[in-house]
């Protein structure tokens, strides 16, 4: 177990996609183990997930990662740099990840290294600021400044997994960690792309067909592993999935019209004026749809306010403050991954939690505190959208032991 990779996903659901990339890996660096790092119960899109984060960590287990960890609330529900960041930080804290993999439309590690190293420049700010000046959004305004350092580039570096990419090379310099970077090519439909195809497809495709068409045709669909099928199907008919907007939409509602603009401003550090496009968008529709739609502007797509919204229902907004993962928070985990957290333990500073009420009721880490309270608060949130009486349910859940490699 001299070299361990790492991985940082969302699984929302884990399809073939995923399990493609950890047959890669496997074929390009070994039979390796891997850890991966794995948002909670809500996205980094700031959208409830399909199914909770136990039942997704429970898919990656079956089809080949040993040890899946949650990426706090704090910057799973972020943009793609505190993403990334949160997921490279918690990796590195492990003390035993040398590796990490990461899927992008441009695989060009050296490529992407390079850029990532650009944008770290000052004179890489300065047409970041200009571009902003313009009127762009901030995801324009990076591209242009691509394209201008980096003319011969592919159009693939401009793409959403290339983006995150960068930002997860950008982590990795900023906190010198010894961990070595490998690009590997996405296979199959793009985000955007909204539909299945015989053996791939993407979790937004997975997700829409779902809400849209049902559970049967995304299991007719084949884009799921065996044990994804089974666990969706059981998820389903324990009504454990989130597929009614409606009580999510009249929570977001109620929350935003109880705030005041400048309530909003100062849980989520938002400026310009957006706090009052956001309230007076929540005082004149009932839709979540049309919210995003009013809100959004170039400046601030859809996506970002989706995530403040998200982030003024659950956060303490000192969150914003405190930038490091402070625990290691174990959701699943096979045989290996036992092997693996005893091995973290013996080098990691972090505390790992494997007992969360037994370890709340001795942590006296404020930070630690204050970063636990906002995950149970997201899982008593996502509890009560689904309409199950599951209050607290984030202290009692102990992490899930997967005693065979596949179903």
């Amino acid at each position: 177990m001299d070299r361990v990779v790492g991985i940082v996903a969302e699984y929302n659901p884990f399809h073939n996609g995923h399990k493609w990339q950890i047959e890669k890996i496997r074929s390009l660096l070994g039979d390796l183990p891997i850890i991966a790092v794995m948002s909670g119960h809500f996205t980094q899109r700031g959208q409830p997930a399909l199914l909770d984060k136990w039942q997704r960590a429970q898919m990656a287990v079956y089809v080949g990662i040993n040890l899946v960890l949650e990426l706090p609330f704090g910057h799973a529900v972020k943009s793609a740099e505190f993403f990334a960041s949160g997921g490279v930080k918690l990796l590195n804290a492990t003390g035993v990840v040398t590796d990490i993999c990461f899927g992008a439309e441009c695989h060009d590690t050296a490529l992407l290294s390079d850029i990532a190293a650009k944008t770290t420049q000052p004179d890489f700010s300065v047409l970041i600021k200009s571009g902003l000046k313009t009127g762009q959004t901030y995801a324009k305004a990076v591209e242009t400044a691509l394209k201008h350092c980096f003319p011969q580039a592919p159009p693939s570096i401009h793409q959403p997994n290339s983006i995150l990419a960068i930002e997860y090379l950008k982590a990795l310099s900023n906190i010198s960690a010894d961990i070595r970077p490998h690009a590997l090519p996405r296979v199959g439909p793009g985000h955007s792309e909204l539909r299945l195809t015989q053996e791939f497809a993407s979790a937004s495709a997975i997700r829409e067909t779902f809400s849209n068409q049902g559970l049967t045709a995304v299991l007719a669909g084949c884009v799921l592993p065996p044990a994804s099928a089974q666990i969706i199907s059981a998820a389903f008919a324990d009504n454990r999935l989130f597929i009614n907007e409606e009580i999510w939409e009249k929570l977001i509602f109620y929350r935003l019209r109880q705030l005041t603009a400048q309530q909003i401003a100062a849980l989520t550090d938002v400026s310009e004026g957006l706090e009052y496009r956001i309230k007076d968008a929540a005082q004149k529709t009932s839709s979540l749809h049309h919210l995003l739609t009013t809100a959004a502007s170039k400046r601030y797509p859809k996506t970002r306010i989706a995530r403040l919204i998200t982030q003024l229902l659950v956060f303490d907004s000192r969150l914003n403050k405190e930038h490091a993962p402070p625990y290691l928070r174990v959701l699943a985990f096979d045989a290996i991954g036992r092997a693996l957290i005893k091995k973290i333990r013996s080098k990691t500073v972090s505390p790992i939690i494997t007992h969360p009420a037994k370890f709340s009721s001795k942590n006296d880490d404020q930070t630690i505190a204050r970063s636990l309270n906002t995950d149970a608060r997201s899982t008593d949130l996502f509890y009560l959208i689904l309409g199950k009486n599951l209050a607290g349910e984030d202290l009692r859940q102990k992490p899930v032991y997967i005693a065979h490699s596949a179903i």
